[in-house]
């Protein structure tokens, strides 16, 4: 009898450990929408929301000064974090000195700059140098940068996630007086 106790007691321990209990409730629903009233409520996950909010430069985009730095301003204005991605960052020369147009891609300079976890409501400064031997020359360009651009982040918001900045360079390169 001893013996029976025993086991009886280690059994109880052990459904104890592992969380089964003797009773069982038994729930009776007239109206499926009573069980959303029982049932336990998830919280809804969120989703990210990936935003380019500025473009700056450095140094100050002249004549003759190299491209240098493009300073991308990001937040995640969604309720979910970000994972890791990436960001496109063109140049896009909409006019060259020479009054040819120039805006296509393919005579774009292009960079990738990889963007890390974004915490909800987080902003960060992400940063594409420029190759070192690009000097600004007289025209308009425009600066595109793109968070996200392979669309791998599921987001609350697709359409906010291309930035772009027009910059305006004046030539100062002296005309030549050649007559006809």
């Amino acid at each position: 009898m001893k013996r029976i106790r025993i086991l009886v007691l280690l059994l109880v321990l052990f459904m104890a450990a592992c969380g089964i209990s003797w009773a069982q409730e038994n729930i009776s629903v007239d109206d499926p929408q009573d069980l959303e009233e029982i049932m336990p409520q998830k919280e809804s996950a969120g989703v990210p929301d990936l935003i380019i909010d500025s473009i700056t430069f450095d140094p100050e985009p002249k004549e003759g000064n190299p491209v240098g730095i493009v300073r991308i301003h990001i937040r995640n204005a969604g309720t979910a974090d970000s994972p890791e991605n990436y960001m496109q960052v063109r140049c896009l020369v909409q006019e060259c000195d020479q009054g040819k147009d120039c805006s296509d891609l393919s005579n774009s300079i292009k960079g990738i700059v990889r963007v890390p976890e974004l915490e909800a409501g987080e902003a960060a400064e992400m940063e594409w140098v420029a190759p070192t031997l690009l000097k600004w020359v007289g025209g308009n360009y425009y600066i595109v940068a793109e968070i996200d651009s392979s669309n791998l982040v599921k987001e609350s918001n697709e359409t906010n996630n291309i930035n772009k900045t027009m910059v305006f360079i004046s030539s100062f390169r002296a005309e030549s007086g050649a007559k006809k």
